[in-house]
């Protein structure tokens, strides 16, 4: 019995031993996945670079601030200033604000949004908690008094009625609706009446709608979780009762002097009866204000600060938001044969779901004003039709838009008129228009002027909005040299002249029926007009061509095309042609489905597209497995490096190079084994650890939208490390407004300051590559990402970027745009088959990307997880090979988004179609898994797939060369080596949990073996 009892203990401390040892493995498997990240968030190093004398001479980057403490009041204040100029005045009757006062304004806040507001985005969109500055503290420090005992009122319902969101459906099988959860009436029994008096100066409402990753919203009954919330007949993005009553509530006390409600969204909500309530005296749109933003509210709020509002709106506020064209179709769809399609129960293939965007052109304002415009010049078109409209009877603006794109207030008022003598029209090539600014109000202010451009159409031709955005200037910007922090005001009586420059590639339309597919241009007349906003700038035409009276004619200025100009081929000579003819479901599927075209607006108005059937041909390019590796090819004219051998090239060798052809990259490369180089592929998240070979240290990436999550101190490195005494130590980095607010500025210099800011902390954190500008459009205000979106329109989308990413990588840091394309939607991103036509695609969406990479130069862009039609979006070989690296020329490196799943996001295909790098955090690139021909033993087999992974770590290094990558390194330059303490415990369990199962193990098998010999002899 006692051997058997040995025995026994002997098994259970193997079976102990042998957990140990695997969880262990697992953990060290996950951790040097995340190795950058963990360091920095423990403080501690994986590996050191050694430099000989002064590290100094070797920073190709430096910071423009010299202590953390500048860098960090820098950040507080570009997130103010940011906010100051992006904030949107919507109405201000009887110029309520600025609140003056003797002596500190006495205000009380309103709503859940006043004490739980929404800062920023979710995820990798999300500010510092610990840093966000609420929205009473920052009044109280501006010259503001906000009643306490509200503020306690709020605080003390905060786990009660905690905001609604969009709700989290990244793989859904259907949508689901959201709340709002304001405050109900029956609460306000206990609120602390009696004081309202003593802070009357005026009462601030805060409404909002939180948004994150992940999420989305619905339009109608679908996105109402709770229906007793809201009338009948309502959207989320309306009103609720609660909030209605809130209003209603603060009118009828009767005690306050204004009453303003500020919007804490970027969900374009629905707010008429606000806009029409001659008891609102003020709205405003904050959008999400970032940490330090309600410092810069606070001022516009205060007269005593002198600051005026310039924000103008980056996408149109509808009466009813479900009534647009893209409306129709923003749900899930899902095949009516998904099971044959992906049979697994967890949906691995991520093939169940699609989505058909059958507006075309026409979204946003270029639906709007379009039907605006058709319905005054030619009504036959149907365009007063009841299709689409809010209100029983015909379509009409009015009833349609409350506030259009572009719109926004000031304090004062600006006349704008365009200099003809000054201007310079090439309709096919570069226009210059200058615009004489004159403040012609009391006091000062600055103005965004927006120009924009009415293309020439007839039935007939290719789709044309009525209007589009050209281009925009800031007044009190043209300075070169000066820092945003100079701040100038055009002081009343006085005029500026801005230049704006206009690219034809940025406004010609795209016919797909014009040969192959080509840019065309029309010939007609060109009208340029600049106004407040897009419907301004409509009106300024149609009175310049005759329609209407009420416009001004000097803010016009046209030119005649004689003949129609067809553009087929890129300034560089690429060939321009379709790209896109499988991502059109008309295509797959015949007839199901009719784009809206302005000639019939009653007969083409959207529609639903539901209850489709995938074809088998449909179902292989949704599986995406449709390249086989070929074996025992030549491949020996790629010259890769032998683990274990080097010839003494450095990868600082590299340091500093801009052209492409460079033959430094093939030295370079010669040295890289392809197993690493396999690995890279595969298996890259915070790091490119196969470099580190080389003496070039890790390139380490990080998210994201409002700034880098990262923190001084822990990420600090080299001639940047800190001591953690220093009070700035563990200051977070991700600090900054939404992109929203950034666009609304309608700033070229704040966009670019952000993006040098962003850029000084990667130099002061040595990360690389910022994942960052995300730039989609906002198809819908539905979309519960829109916060990390600059705006529905892509020219605005495309120089905001620009700006951005040319500040962020003039300090070092590679910028990744995202997400390539067509992420209109969270629910079920990963893997949606999203259908559309070819022209509403590149005048939309992908104009945006398209600037970014032309007049930005990004270095590098991030895929999305939806398909591309039928295809995953990084194997689209359209996107991917014929767009962007073919039209766009495109040389640097395509990552996938966050590998999901392996199944559909296949590295094959991804490859070849122009993909580099498959952002991904665990090992599928070994025998039996997913992407187990991701290895130097196959892929040497494979003549295209080899040359094409040679290409792969060309953009790679290309994207690098000039960075902060290489900062502090020479040819000089070791890198050693370290382990972590998380490292050694990690690997002591390793050895702990190998030794203990292996001897007791063995100690089992002896003692069993024992047992039985003992028997036997019994």
């Amino acid at each position: 019995m006692k051997e058997k009892r040995g025995s026994n203990l002997y098994a259970g401390l193997m079976n102990i031993f042998a957990v140990i040892l695997v969880a262990a493995i697992m953990a060290y498997g996950i951790a040097d996945s995340y190795r950058i990240t963990l360091d920095g968030y423990l403080g501690t190093q994986s590996s050191v670079t050694i430099n000989d004398g002064d590290e100094t001479d070797l920073y190709d980057y430096l910071s423009d601030y010299e202590t953390a403490e500048e860098l960090v009041a820098a950040h507080m204040d570009l997130n103010e200033r940011l906010e100051e100029e992006g904030a949107v005045l919507l109405k201000n009757e009887n110029n309520a604000l600025p609140l003056s006062s003797d002596g500190n304004i006495k205000v009380t806040l309103f709503g859940m949004h006043s004490d739980l507001t929404q800062f920023s985005g979710s995820i990798g969109a999300t500010t510092a908690t610990a840093q966000n500055v609420k929205m009473a503290d920052a009044f109280n420090a501006r010259g503001f008094e906000v009643n306490p005992d509200m503020v306690a009122f709020y605080q003390g319902l905060e786990d009660t009625y905690t905001p609604g969101r969009a709700s989290s459906s990244a793989v859904s099988t259907e949508a689901v609706g959201a709340t709002v959860n304001e405050v109900p009436q029956s609460e306000y029994a206990a609120a602390p009446a009696d004081t309202y008096a003593s802070y009357a100066d005026a009462a601030i409402i805060v409404l909002g709608r939180d948004s994150g990753e992940s999420c989305d919203y619905f339009p109608g009954e679908t996105g109402i979780a709770n229906p007793d919330e809201f009338d009948e007949g309502s959207n989320i993005l309306g009103l609720s009762r609660d909030e209605k009553a809130l209003v209603q509530y603060v009118k009828d006390q009767g005690c306050f002097e204004k009453i303003i409600v500020l919007l804490n969204t970027t969900s374009t909500m629905e707010i008429e009866s606000l806009k029409d309530d001659p008891e609102i005296d003020s709205i405003m749109w904050i959008g999400n204000p970032g940490c330090y933003g309600f410092y810069g509210i606070a001022d516009l709020m205060n007269a005593a600060s002198g600051v005026s509002p310039s924000g103008s709106l980056v996408d149109t506020y509808a009466v009813n938001t479900a009534n647009s064209p893209a409306a129709q179709n923003f749900g899930v769809y899902m095949w009516n044969n998904a099971a044959d399609i992906d049979s697994s129960s967890s949906y691995a293939l991520r093939a169940a779901w699609y989505l058909v965007e059958n507006e075309g052109i026409y979204d946003g304002y270029k639906y709007y004003e379009t039907r605006y415009y058709d319905s005054i010049v030619n009504p036959a078109s149907g365009a007063t039709s009841s299709v689409g409209s809010s209100i029983s009877g015909g379509w009409d603006y009015e009833n349609e838009v409350s506030y259009p794109f572009g719109y926004g207030l000031s304090y004062t008022t600006f006349s704008e008129e365009i200099v003809p003598e000054k201007s310079e029209i090439q309709i096919d090539g570069t226009s210059t228009i200058t615009v004489r600014v004159t403040n012609t109000g009391d006091v000062a202010g600055k103005d965004n002027v927006q120009l924009y451009l009415a293309l020439p159409y007839a039935d007939g031709q290719v789709e044309k909005s009525a209007i589009q955005l050209v281009g925009y200037a800031k007044t009190g910007e043209a300075a070169e040299g000066e820092g945003y922090e100079n701040v100038v005001y055009l002081q009343p009586g006085e005029s500026e002249e801005v230049t704006i420059t206009v690219e034809r590639d940025y406004y010609a339309s795209y016919d797909e029926a014009e040969g192959d597919g080509a840019y065309v241009l029309d010939a007609g007349t060109y009208y340029f007009a600049v106004g407040d906003g897009a419907h301004d700038a409509l009106q300024n035409v149609m009175t310049a061509q005759g329609y209407l009276s009420e416009g001004n004619t000097a803010a016009v200025v046209s030119a005649d095309l004689a003949e129609k100009q067809i553009i087929d081929e890129t300034k560089e000579g690429a060939a321009i042609s379709n790209q896109f003819t499988d991502s059109d479901i008309n295509s797959l599927i015949p007839d199901t489905t009719t784009y809206l075209s302005r000639s019939d607006w009653a007969g083409t108005f959207p529609e639903t597209v539901e209850s489709l059937t995938a074809t088998e041909e449909m179902i292989t390019q949704l599986r995406n497995d449709t390249y086989t590796m070929a074996e025992g090819e030549d491949t020996s004219e790629f010259a890769f490096g032998t683990l274990g051998h080097s010839d003494g090239t450095r990868a600082c060798e590299l340091k500093g190079i801009t052209d492409y052809d460079d033959p430094t990259f093939a030295k370079v490369i010669a040295n890289m084994p392809l197993e690493t180089i396999a690995t890279q592929i595969a298996m890259e998240y915070s790091e490119m650890s196969s470099f580190t070979e080389m003496a070039a240290g890790n390139a380490a990436c990080m998210d994201g939208p409002v700034g880098l999550l990262l923190t001084l101190g822990t990420s600090a490195k080299g001639i940047y490390a800190m001591d953690e005494s220093d009070p700035n130590y563990n200051f977070s980095l991700n600090t900054f407004v939404s992109e929203p607010v950034v666009a609304s500025t309608f700033s070229h210099k704040l966009a670019e300051e952000e993006g040098k800011l962003i850029g000084n902390d990667s130099i002061w954190t040595q990360t690389s590559w910022w994942f960052a500008p995300a730039m989609n459009l906002h198809r819908l205000p539905y979309n519960g990402r829109n916060n990390e979106y600059y705006s529905e329109d892509p020219v605005l989308t495309g120089y905001m970027a620009s700006d951005t990413i040319i500040g962020a990588q003039s300090r070092g840091v590679v910028t990744t745009i995202k997400h390539f394309a067509f992420n209109n939607m969270e629910t079920n991103r990963e893997g949606v088959a999203t259908f559309f036509d070819e022209q509403g695609a590149r005048e939309n969406e992908l104009r945006g990307f398209q600037m970014a990479f032309e007049a930005g130069g990004s270095k590098e862009v991030m895929t999305s997880f939806n398909r591309v039609g039928c295809t995953f979006s990084s194997a689209d070989e359209g996107l991917i090979t014929g767009l962007l690296r073919g039209e766009w020329d495109f040389k640097g490196i395509v990552t996938t988004d966050m590998v999901k799943a392996p199944e559909y996001e296949t590295w094959e295909e991804s490859i070849l179609a122009g993909t580099d790098i498959m952002l991904n955090t665990s090992p599928v690139n070994e025998d039996g898994k997913a992407w187990e021909t991701c290895q130097a033993k196959y892929i040497s087999g494979d003549a295209r797939m080899t040359e094409t992974v040679y290409e792969s770590v060309h953009h790679v290094l290309y994207a690098f060369a000039d960075s902060v990558w290489l900062n502090g390194m020479s040819e000089d330059t070791r890198v050693e080596r370290l382990y972590p303490y998380w490292e050694l415990i990690i690997i002591s369990l390793i050895a702990v949990g190998a030794a203990g199962t292996a001897v007791s193990g063995g100690l089992w098998i002896f003692r069993s073996v024992k047992n039985k010999n003992g028997k036997k002899g019994a």
